[in-house]
């Protein structure tokens, strides 16, 4: 998968160890993203800086072995990182997309985000989104869900997910964090195996 951004390059050849995992999950959250535009309105730029949060949501384990707070070692290495081809304002989305996609949802006391416009705050949320369902969708990280699609109801969001096997866990694991996209959608989300 190709990336606009050399350093996120970079950043996955010294500190992911399974590639094959944020490949995938990177994939899964671009289908999303393209899935829903109809509805979030973002750009081909926020699309691209997406993937570079997906790509490298998970470097933080190298810094935290039993994976205890590796989304925040992510944001930390993504931060500290001399970034060239995206402005300060793009670094901070992105580390903040990748930090939202494990346990908690932007909340207005987190610090960060607090500070941010709110136009901003909308846009990290719809990103970070995408992101908590497309990691929660290779939970097993066995790579076993290939494509999604969606049926889009009044008030409900059908996600259709072709796997040759039981994706039970990839399931349960996108209820729990589709939260933050039902919460930006106001739409309740339902996941089945196609």
């Amino acid at each position: 998968m190709k990336t606009p951004f050399p350093e996120v390059e970079l950043l996955l050849e010294k500190y992911e160890t399974e590639p094959e995992h944020v490949l995938h999950v990177a994939s899964l959250t671009l289908q999303l993203f393209d899935l829903l535009s109809f509805w979030h309105q973002l750009s081909s730029r926020d699309r691209e800086l997406l993937q570079a949060a997906a790509l490298l949501h998970d470097i933080g384990w190298s810094q935290t072995p039993d994976g205890r707070g590796h989304h925040k070692e992510t944001l930390r290495l993504i931060d500290q990182f001399s970034w060239t081809s995206v402005t300060p304002e793009e670094k901070d989305l992105i580390s903040q997309c990748a930090r939202y996609h494990r346990k908690s949802i932007p909340k207005p006391e987190h610090d960060r985000f607090l500070k941010l416009p709110t136009s901003e705050k909308f846009r990290l949320e719809k990103l970070a989104a995408f992101l908590r369902i497309g990691d929660a969708l290779d939970r097993t990280h066995r790579q076993i869900i290939h494509q999604i699609e969606v049926k889009f109801f009044e008030n409900e969001w059908r996600f259709l997910l072709s796997s040759p096997t039981s994706v039970d866990a990839e399931i349960k694991m996108a209820e729990t964090k589709g939260d933050l996209l039902q919460k930006a959608s106001g739409r309740q989300l339902l996941f089945e195996r196609k």
